[in-house]
């Protein structure tokens, strides 16, 4: 159980008091455990970014051109001759040609939901672009490192949150810092923005509905769970297995929320 201050209820304002002053401390513990997470994940040298790499630069060209096609764009090595994700010497193998047009072959729900990080480094100029179109790779990369520091120091908190819906605030920080320092969120999903990146940042939103749900018996808040889980999917395919999984739960034990999580869904 959470170590929540105990008073009776006929303690009235003294009750009262003593909530709101564990919730501060609960809101600084959040923040300081965010910004330590941060710290550590942006400040890590290794850097993993060989499938991610040009999903910045989507970002971008949708942001000013309306469009996620690279062509305006001057990326060395490309070989229009090569086929996507074959790797050969420095050629950009993360890129396709389709139709005219010049694409980052992987998803793109990673490099749409960091267009709002993106626009936001725009106006520090910060960009994987040059003013004069040419790919930026040290812009592609402090933007990647950075927006993948920022979503894994948010995971940290996701995951003491859901924690602190069954355990003490003590054990919500083991477990929490258990899972972003001994597990591939430092060492895989913080060091650039893989398309698992994203998705688990959003599965832990996932988790942190259903539990919160069934712990306080309220709604399972059909349309917003539905929401996360489509944009999982268009983040990275993979996540149909967890949505399946879902899915069945909603029906089985949330028949109710059902009819708005699968219309929402669609």
């Amino acid at each position: 159980m959470q170590n929540r201050p105990t008073l009776s209820a006929s303690d009235g304002g003294a009750l009262d008091s003593a909530e709101r002053v564990f919730g501060r401390r609960m809101r600084l513990l959040q923040a300081a455990m965010w910004l330590f997470a941060f710290a550590i994940f942006f400040a890590s040298p290794v850097l993993q970014m060989s499938d991610s790499k040009y999903s910045m630069l989507t970002a971008e060209s949708i942001v000013h051109n309306h469009t996620p096609d690279l062509s305006r764009y001057t990326i060395k090595n490309y070989d229009a001759d090569l086929p996507f994700n074959e790797i050969r010497g420095k050629h950009p193998y993360q890129l396709e040609r389709i139709r005219g047009r010049l694409l980052y072959g992987f998803p793109h729900g990673t490099s749409i939901l960091s267009i709002p990080f993106i626009a936001l480094m725009d106006l520090f100029q910060v960009s994987p672009a040059t003013s004069d179109g040419q790919f930026d790779l040290k812009g592609e990369v402090i933007t990647q490192k950075l927006l993948a520091a920022l979503l894994m120091a948010s995971l940290v908190v996701i995951i003491f949150r859901t924690a602190l819906l069954l355990l003490d605030w003590r054990w919500s920080a083991i477990v929490a810092a258990a899972a972003g320092l001994g597990t591939q969120v430092w060492s895989t999903a913080s060091r650039g923005m893989w398309s698992h990146t994203w998705a688990i940042t959003l599965a832990g939103l996932v988790v942190y509905l259903l539990l919160a749900s069934e712990v306080r018996g309220t709604s399972v808040r059909p349309i917003m769970l539905a929401t996360i889980l489509s944009w999982m999917f268009f983040v990275r395919p993979t996540a149909a297995g967890p949505i399946i999984c879902v899915s069945a739960y909603v029906l089985i034990f949330h028949r109710r929320a059902f009819l708005a999580y699968r219309s929402e869904e669609h």
